[in-house]
């Protein structure tokens, strides 16, 4: 069970080379969204397999494919396969969800597990740092963009291996190597992975990810001398770290360390990073500390913030703006930082977008009224990028704040010529004609010994 990332990762690392075990069916959340189309609600419900892990990448002992179903289905899956066991590889739960699927498994008569990273980290034989965060939108991307910046500026030549986010054509990812912005096109990355990807490529670093990570290891290795992991979605990393950094959102840390694997993250961790302490009470921090403290007690805990940088400035000041912001960022508790960054850099009017929403849109909108008329992105289907474009062109704004993960010119027509980057053969997308202004975190780093200084030790010692 999992989300098409842990999941197939365990099966590459601990289940193939087992043949003693025989893995029938995986079953993923957020199955009608394995190709990057908009959601199919008979697809998602279906009984039948929508999706497989290909014959390629199953193994020799496998003669077909593996199917995926809808975990909606699990008791079915169960019943039809005379599952023995369930073992669970999804990440940014709750507990209680987690148990959840624990007790429809053993209903269904299976035992239900976790695997650890005994059988599932890959080692590697150069020095991995790792850096994760507790939650989603906890603020790790920002502490990687800075660290791999001063990993260059030390001379390292750094091999960025990424967390998957794995859509469509699974065989054809076994190892993705994307060195430059020509690679993310052929690549056919998503929006998610664009957004993912540019940091590191603006720097002339090289991302690997895929679907086998021993393979992508292998790939990492031969280029570099030092590998950085960044991880998503709370997960454990898949690369045996010799410096875990934790980020926890000290706003949401009540949640987030109520999260698996979030905590097994932070037991785990070298150092734990609070971030958004000045919007923290000083109360609440130091009891966060302790809480950390007690989980890890060799961890050094820092704190910092995520500062909001936005470009280009001028064209929001004094002016109505449209504020996109990550719908699944909101969805998880975390900040609005577009919203922020209107009020930072003196927006005259923040537009209620919800009398011009369509499509999509606004059934998002709809389910969630507590959002206040910012335009939330969701997902990177063809229509959803329509009706982003569509609303953004009824709203008429002076200027967008766009802090969605994905940049909203690749979305749109915007700057692309009348095509979207991500979907340059679907047409009908609304041309947006204000200008867009690019929300970006930056780490601020406010108390504790410096982060820099710590990775500068750990080279020394990994020499």
């Amino acid at each position: 069970m999992g989300s098409a990332g842990r999941d197939f990762h365990d099966y590459m690392t601990f289940f193939r080379q087992r043949p003693e075990f025989r893995v029938c069916a995986f079953t993923a959340v957020y199955i009608a969204e394995m190709d990057g189309s908009a959601a199919d609600a008979a697809r998602a419900d279906s009984e039948t397999a929508a999706y497989v892990l290909p014959k390629e990448l199953a193994g020799a002992d496998y003669e077909g494919d593996i199917p995926i179903y809808p975990e909606s289905k699990l008791e079915h899956v169960i019943r039809i396969h005379n599952a023995d066991f369930v073992f669970w590889a999804g990440s940014d739960i709750g507990y209680e969800a987690v148990m959840q699927r624990a007790v429809r498994a053993q209903a269904a008569g299976a035992s239900f597990a976790l695997l650890g990273p005994k059988h599932t980290a890959l080692a590697s034989e150069h020095p991995v740092i790792a850096v994760m965060a507790s939650r989603t939108g906890a603020g790790h991307s920002p502490l990687a963009r800075m660290l791999t910046g001063h990993l260059v500026t030390r001379g390292r030549k750094v091999g960025v291996i990424h967390h998957p986010m794995l859509y469509g054509d699974l065989a054809r990812r076994p190892v993705r190597r994307l060195a430059t912005f020509a690679d993310l096109i052929e690549h056919r990355c998503t929006a998610e992975e664009r957004e993912a990807y540019h940091p590191y490529l603006e720097r002339d670093l090289v991302v690997y990810a895929g679907v086998d990570y021993a393979s992508v290891l292998a790939a990492a290795e031969r280029e570099s001398d030092l590998l950085f992991w960044e991880g998503s979605n709370g997960d454990l990393p898949f690369v045996q770290p010799d410096l875990s950094v934790v980020v926890i959102d000290a706003q949401r840390a009540a949640d987030e360390l109520r999260r698996y694997p979030s905590e097994s993250n932070v037991r785990r961790a070298d150092v734990i990073v609070l971030s958004r302490v000045s919007e923290t009470s000083a109360d609440r921090v130091a009891e966060l500390r302790q809480q950390c403290a007690d989980y890890q007690p060799h961890a050094e805990i820092l704190e910092a913030d995520m500062r909001i940088d936005l470009a280009p400035r001028q064209v929001v000041e004094g002016r109505r703006v449209l504020v996109v912001e990550d719908g699944n960022a909101l969805v998880a508790g975390g900040p609005a930082i577009g919203t922020a960054a209107a009020e930072r850099f003196a927006a005259a009017q923040v537009l209620d977008v919800r009398a011009h929403a369509v499509g999509t849109v606004a059934e998002v909108l709809a389910a969630h009224p507590s959002w206040q008329g910012v335009l939330p992105v969701m997902g990177y289907s063809a229509a959803e990028c329509r009706d982003i474009a569509a609303t953004i062109a009824a709203a008429a704004p002076e200027a967008v704040i766009d802090a969605a993960p994905a940049r909203l010119s690749e979305l749109t027509h915007h700057g692309y010529g009348g095509r979207s980057a991500l979907h340059p053969n679907v047409t009908g997308e609304a041309a947006i004609e204000a200008p867009i202004a690019r929300v970006r975190l930056a780490f601020a780093q406010k108390r504790g010994r410096a982060l820099r200084t710590i990775v500068d030790e750990f080279l020394e010692r990994a020499r």
